[in-house]
């Protein structure tokens, strides 16, 4: 059945100008869509200020009820994944960047404990998942160039440190060490972690002047995960 009969104005329209009613047999309201709004638009009219305030009580009951706010929260998801919710939400973030960014860095600040402590045991727990994921978008274009544009503001911000001039100092050192002979280089090295080939030389004591060519072997992946554990808790 593709039409149907309003009980209303007893005009014969297509099953989409009816509303969705589950109760009713063929799935369709008994009345079309018009009808139904003018209907809706005179019941509104007529309803009295205690009838409304009764309205509205139920409406705030039925939304704090389990049964309420489990149909909000899916009536909310639904639009969100709509084509109408997704257009609003990106104009909303236009409209309102400066404010939300300023927003998440207040909020940052604010739990900067409880956040930094999350996103350790979150890495800890998913290690070679994040850094699969960071092979591979590394291999494409947009990777490189962000990994590029990271790096090179690192590097801009860490040497205003004095941590940051310690590593460069000490990086210069290592360069030197190996262009005279006075450390292997990494090539024919191998991580003292894992065995495999070593890619970096991790100075486990330090940046200081007298521990510049202490250093270890590792590979990439245990450079990366014994530096972000050794750092203490901000």
């Amino acid at each position: 059945m593709t039409s149907k009969k309003c009980t209303k104005c007893k005009i014969i329209k297509e099953l989409s100008e009816f509303y969705a009613d589950k109760s009713s047999s063929d799935g369709r309201h008994s009345q079309c869509k018009s009808c139904s709004s003018i209907q809706d638009r005179e019941i509104r009219e007529n309803l009295t200020e205690e009838k409304i305030q009764r309205r509205r009580e139920s409406r705030e009951k039925y939304a704090n009820s389990l049964k309420g706010i489990a149909q909000i929260k899916i009536s909310l998801e639904n639009y969100r994944n709509s084509l109408k919710g997704k257009m609003v939400h990106q104009q909303y973030i236009s409209d309102h960047k400066n404010e939300l960014k300023e927003k998440r860095r207040k909020y940052y600040l604010e739990h900067k404990k409880e956040i930094n402590k999350k996103g350790r045991e979150y890495y800890k727990e998913h290690a070679n998942e994040i850094q699969e994921k960071q092979k591979q978008y590394s291999k494409t274009e947009n990777g490189r160039d962000s990994l590029l544009r990271s790096r090179k503001k690192y590097m801009q911000a860490e040497k205003q440190t004095e941590l940051g001039k310690l590593k460069h100092e000490a990086s210069i050192a290592i360069h030197q060490a190996v262009r005279h002979g006075m450390l292997p280089h990494i090539s024919v090295q191998f991580c003292e972690q894992c065995g495999k080939q070593a890619e970096d030389y991790h100075h486990h004591k330090g940046y200081e002047k007298e521990y510049q060519l202490d250093v270890i072997p590792l590979c990439t992946k245990c450079h990366n995960s014994l530096t972000h554990f050794s750092k203490d808790e901000i």
